[in-house]
């Protein structure tokens, strides 16, 4: 690693002399970088902001053997700041900012969106110093807005009438969404998405196009143990006619399972297509993501059964 790192290096550093005299219409790094390289990556950093950058993109995604390294700190002052030479007026042009294992603060991305007027897209992943946001303002463009195991991340407030796209996944405390007319993709998770998440945004539900639902207890629990029986609440039973498409994933044949897929195939009148794949969440994109599939024979056969009782003209895929 360390020798293709010093090849990386070294590679940026003679492209970025040959951009001399070129605006920067995105600038992306994908390598495992922590803050041993703060002064390097502040430098590169740097350069995409004072050449206009329009989309720029840190994931500095460690591997399994370097995931205790601290990661890489974002030069706060050098944007807030309106004596620096990369200030206020550098960063107007700033369309998509992407965050993934670096550390960010509230304060920052804030002051990019007050002073990005053309900003619609931000992306922050895996950052420790990021506790709360505020999303407002009538003027704004956002329209994608996704914060992502953020450990520490609890609050958050939206204002925005341009947003479409909205994820929120980890143990955030409390969401407050109070303007977003505009909103189609919602993408939740965390180990209680409903009673944070959902629930405060139930007013825009109606409205969705897409809504994906990822909800786990503990990393330490089999996926596929069974669950303790519990009182189930009843909800309010009525035709959605605007569900065409549903996936499952993680389906093991409980009874909770069951008793959730047959609810949306019941109420989803126009469903097209459902897919159900018995396979372990977190296993997803991993080599060993279709290993115990053969195991789980319980899984597939409660699965066929749902045929039974498929809408009219949907399709059942197992995968």
């Amino acid at each position: 690693m360390k020798h293709e790192r010093k090849k990386f290096i070294k590679r940026v550093n003679r492209i970025l002399k040959l951009l001399r005299g070129s605006n920067l219409d995105g600038f992306r790094v994908c390598f495992e970088f922590n803050n041993t390289f703060k002064d390097l990556i502040d430098g590169w950093v740097d350069y995409a902001i004072s050449k206009g950058v329009k989309r720029l993109e840190l994931d500095f995604s460690p591997t399994w053997a370097c995931e205790g390294a601290k990661c890489y700190t974002f030069p706060h002052d050098r944007f807030t700041s309106v004596k620096t030479s990369v200030g206020v007026s550098c960063i107007k042009s700033l369309t998509s900012l992407t965050l993934l294992y670096v550390h960010v603060t509230r304060e920052l991305l804030e002051h990019f969106l007050s002073n990005c007027p053309l900003l619609e897209r931000l992306y922050v992943s895996q950052s420790r110093d990021l506790v709360k946001l505020k999303i407002w303002g009538s003027s704004l463009r956002l329209k994608y807005l996704h914060i992502t195991q953020c450990i520490y991340f609890k609050s958050i407030e939206i204002y925005a009438p341009n947003l479409e796209s909205f994820g929120l996944v980890g143990g955030i405390k409390e969401t407050h969404v109070n303007y977003a007319p505009r909103l189609l993709d919602l993408h939740i998770g965390g180990p209680k998405p409903v009673q944070y998440a959902i629930c405060p945004l139930s007013n825009y539900l109606s409205q969705l196009q897409s809504l994906v639902l990822n909800t786990y207890i503990s990393p330490y629990l089999s996926w596929s143990e069974p669950m303790i029986d519990r009182e189930l609440r009843k909800v309010m039973k009525g035709p959605n006619k605007h569900l065409k498409e549903v996936e499952i994933i993680g389906f093991v044949g409980r009874p909770i399972d069951i008793d959730l897929t047959i609810y949306l195939l019941e109420s989803a009148i126009k469903l097209e297509k459902i897919v159900i794949a018995p396979r372990c969440p977190a296993l997803l994109g991993t080599p060993w993501e279709f290993n115990q599939i053969e195991k789980n024979e319980r899984a597939i056969k409660a699965a066929k059964q749902l045929k039974k009782i498929l809408p009219r003209g949907a399709k059942l895929l197992i995968q």
